[in-house]
């Protein structure tokens, strides 16, 4: 993969934020420095958005169980000089240009909203009151709302593996998973359940089917819904929008196992997944590089080397951040 002109312009920035914390830069660096800077005006506002990513890297709260020590705060002080006139908000802006900053700790909400939820490298199975059982995923969080009509669960985050107790003379009440503007009703099944973000679901089914709706398809009318059987995954939309995957649904789950499994997903989305079980904090920030297709497994236990590999295959760069943070460029 040959890197553009401005990857290139973005890695020698983040390279001289680096090398500017070492104590061997000098004088004789800082000459260096300033003659790269006088090469073309893009390099000053390159260095400007890096320098600001470090700092913002540096004030990041810890995570929810406070697993990484946060080593004392540096006394940074950027070089606004070179992008004259800019702010810290508008340098936050150019964030976004840079790939993107993914702030990874679990909101306060969570804590008030959640019945159960894991931290970042946690695997953990609950038992809820009917007998069913989930396995919570890193970073996941569920609130479980079981009524006299259905047995409830809201996804509010992550993913998770649902093992629900059949719908039976028993129990008549229906087992409902809700998750991303969509509800999956279990049909005597073993399903996987991924919250993407605010709109965007993926279901996994490993036994049965699931009757997936999605009630915003047609907000005056019928919402949408289908069923899903044994072995088949979909990602969907709130909207109504269902696209059939080519990952079996074994695959997804494959972290149950303690493994990551990946066919053809854009590298963005596996460093997400690291994310959820890594100690130390991941930012992918090279936005061409995370449409990228990754093909591999990995070890849960071996995810430094994994992130290695990664880089390597994709002719990126780690950089270590205050914090325990891991920069990918």
């Amino acid at each position: 993969m040959n890197l553009s002109d401005k990857q290139l312009i973005r890695r020698t920035a983040v390279d001289w934020v680096i090398k500017q914390q070492l104590d061997t830069f000098g004088p004789a660096q800082q000459r260096e420095l300033e003659q790269w800077l006088r090469l073309d005006p893009a390099h000053g506002m390159a260095l400007a958005e890096a320098e600001r990513a470090w700092e913002v890297s540096a004030e990041l709260p810890p995570l929810l169980t406070a697993e990484i020590p946060r080593p004392p705060r540096q006394r940074w002080r950027p070089s606004w000089r070179w992008l004259p006139g800019a702010r810290p908000a508008q340098a936050l802006a150019c964030l976004v240009l840079l790939g993107g900053l993914a702030l990874g700790w679990q909101p306060a909400w969570l804590h008030i909203s959640a019945d159960h939820y894991t931290a970042k490298g946690e695997i953990r199975e609950i038992q809820l009151h009917d007998g069913s059982s989930v396995m919570l995923s890193g970073r996941t969080a569920i609130a479980v709302e079981y009524n006299q009509q259905e047995r409830h669960v809201r996804l509010l985050r992550g993913e998770a593996l649902f093992s629900p107790v059949p719908q039976n003379a028993q129990e008549p009440r229906p087992f409902v998973v809700e998750a991303a503007g969509g509800t999956n009703r279990a049909l005597g099944t073993v399903f996987l359940l991924k919250r993407e973000d605010a709109d965007h679901g993926l279901l996994s089914v490993l036994e049965h089917s699931v009757l997936i709706s999605l009630p915003e398809y047609q907000p005056q009318g019928e919402p949408r819904r289908q069923v899903l059987h044994e072995g088949q995954s979909v990602r969907y939309h709130r909207t109504g929008d269902i696209e059939k995957l080519a990952q079996p649904a074994s695959s997804a789950a494959s972290w149950t196992k303690g493994l990551l499994s990946y066919d053809d997903t854009p590298l963005g989305g596996v460093i997400d997944d690291l994310n959820n079980f890594s100690r130390e904090r991941i930012i992918l920030l090279d936005k061409h590089a995370a449409g990228q297709p990754v093909t591999a497994a990995f070890h849960l236990d071996s995810l430094d080397k994994a992130l290695q590999l990664l880089s390597e295959q994709h002719q990126l760069r780690i950089a270590h951040l205050p914090g325990g943070i891991k920069l990918v460029y």
